[in-house]
């Protein structure tokens, strides 16, 4: 088994976004397993040891190793990512436009050529960090059992086994943090396991 680490990859293209950002790009393998060092390890050893070794924060090597990282409408898309506002605490008011992201209790920030957020009153300066804050956020709405989001105009699809799309219904898409709701269609959570594909669709 060798491990190959990419450096550089997510501030060229991060899932959320559209189009290239021109920046380095590197890899180098990091590690060669034999088939005698495999056989010493368990399955669990060997996923540990290699996730270790591809392991990569595009804002902490940022820090050390500064790059700039040039596309147009670098902030677009943004909200796919960022979608809790640290300032009022909304769900899904976060926008974007050209480099900025802004909310609608007045937070805005700039995402810069290097990957980092800057502005006023902002407690974040990277996504990695918005994102770990926003994330216990939620999970805390659901211990507390006060969540409650939807979006209107979703599409729900059947996925075939050729992985053709089938559409069954659109409307509104909801949650308590206890299921999915469509429509009349009811998905308790510990009845589904569910992946997010491409940019922000949900694979249940």
């Amino acid at each position: 088994v060798v491990t190959y680490r990419l450096e550089g990859g997510y501030l060229s293209s991060p899932r959320w976004g559209h189009g290239l950002r021109r920046g380095r790009i590197r890899g180098e393998v990091v590690n060669v397993y034999s088939a005698d060092e495999i056989k010493n390890m368990s399955a669990e050893e060997l996923v540990e040891r290699v996730n270790a070794d591809i392991y990569e924060n595009a804002f902490e090597r940022q820090k050390k190793q500064p790059c700039k990282y040039i596309g147009k409408a670098p902030a677009v898309g943004i909200e796919r990512v960022l979608y809790v506002c640290p300032k009022c605490h909304k769900i899904g008011t976060i926008k974007s436009k050209g480099d900025m992201l802004f909310c609608s209790c007045g937070l805005e920030a700039t995402y810069n050529k290097y990957g980092f957020l800057e502005g006023n009153d902002l407690h974040y300066s990277t996504i990695d960090k918005w994102n770990e804050w926003q994330t216990q956020y939620m999970a805390d709405l659901v211990d507390s059992d006060s969540v409650f989001v939807k979006d209107d105009h979703q599409e729900l699809f059947t996925l075939d086994k050729d992985h053709s799309l089938t559409l069954i219904d659109t409307g509104c898409l909801s949650t308590d943090g206890k299921e999915l709701v469509f429509e009349e269609r009811h998905f308790p959570f510990d009845k589904i396991k569910m992946s997010t594909i491409r940019k922000q669709d949900i694979v249940f």
